[in-house]
């Protein structure tokens, strides 16, 4: 049955992936790993699915392809049935080998592709399994940093020009792949991707609005979020590390620790409001959780929160601090250029 969820338009970008049913290892070695990929083969050659980026993890795998008519749905359940058939009859076994159907993500902009490209290949690395991703044998890292062709069903053309492009090369050098893919992903990055990998959550909007933003569009997005009813009715998509947040904004307070607010006849610290907004709106926590990692109450949370939202709107100056520093926690994580 197709997931009348997907958006599977022609020519689309997604991160797709999966897992072992109760996360059980489903690749066990090179032969699996070689089974799996012979299905990836069928339905490449088949025009079905276009393969620019993988790992094969012993429990899991990550993917980005492009769907060049529209069908991933039908590619990606035939390259898990076949696998889970292959794999049941070599080891006597029945019933299901995978979690359940393939979760996906459309990709949209150049700066999630290119971040996310990193991520699949820093896998193995996470994993403690090798010190740099072209030394894992089952990934794509593996192909782009050893030869300048590699298996036939690797679509290559993209991620060569990127490299090309960044580094003003005329032709592809496999040892060009680690300066430009090679870096490991800020602790944000990592961890945005580690938490919404198999969530039904998307960060890329708030990503694509904020990475290398300008503080004047930082503010602009801050308005937005504010202007939504009294400013706790939706919880953020998150997009930075509370723990990294938190972290910077006690840097900040230390070199400005007088930053006063007027939300009512009470003069307060305006860092925190800003701490308890930006929890919310840009790590993605529950009010209980803002409330939590701050030390106060779920209700002083909550009118931190509200005091933010009125705030950014009514006071430029709030708005000014509040968006600086926003813009320069994205510029520390996730650079210009990620």
């Amino acid at each position: 049955m197709v997931d009348r969820h997907r958006r599977e338009s022609p020519g689309a970008w997604h991160h797709v992936m999966n897992r072992g049913v109760a996360r059980r290892t489903v690749i066990e070695g090179r032969r699996d790993a070689g089974e799996f990929l012979s299905g990836v083969r069928r339905v490449v050659d088949e025009g079905l699915l276009e393969v620019h980026a993988y790992c094969l993890m012993g429990t899991h795998f990550h993917m980005l392809v492009r769907s060049p008519v529209g069908e991933l749905s039908d590619a990606m359940m035939l390259v898990q049935n076949l696998y889970a058939r292959a794999f049941n009859r070599g080891r006597r076994r029945d019933g299901p080998l995978w979690r359940g159907r393939f979760l996906s993500k459309v990709v949209r902009t150049d700066a999630y592709w290119r971040v996310l490209v990193r991520y699949i290949d820093q896998n193995p690395v996470k994993a403690g399994i090798v010190a740099a991703p072209c030394q894992y044998e089952l990934g794509s890292a593996w192909h782009y940093s050893r030869t300048r062709e590699g298996p036939p069903w690797l679509c290559r053309h993209k991620i060569e020009s990127v490299v090309r492009a960044q580094l003003a090369r005329t032709s592809y050098d496999p040892q060009d792949y680690s300066v430009v893919f090679g870096l490991p992903l800020s602790p944000s990055a990592h961890w945005m991707l580690e938490q919404h990998a198999f969530a039904r959550a998307d960060p890329e909007d708030a990503f694509a609005d904020l990475v290398a933003a300008a503080p004047e569009r930082v503010r602009e997005w801050m308005r937005r979020k504010a202007q939504r009813a009294d400013g706790t009715s939706e919880v953020g998509v998150g997009v930075i590390d509370p723990h990294v947040l938190l972290a910077s904004i006690l840097v900040s307070e230390a070199s400005d620790p007088n930053w006063w607010i007027r939300p009512g006849t009470r003069r307060k610290a305006g860092w925190e409001a800003l701490r308890c907004a930006l929890l919310y709106q840009v790590s993605g926590c529950t009010l209980d959780d803002v409330a939590r990692r701050v030390g106060v109450g779920a209700s002083t949370a909550g009118r931190h929160l509200r005091e933010h939202s009125r705030l950014v709107i009514d006071d430029p100056e709030y708005a000014q601090r509040s968006s600086d520093v926003l813009a320069q926690l994205f510029r520390s994580e996730y650079g210009t250029g990620p």
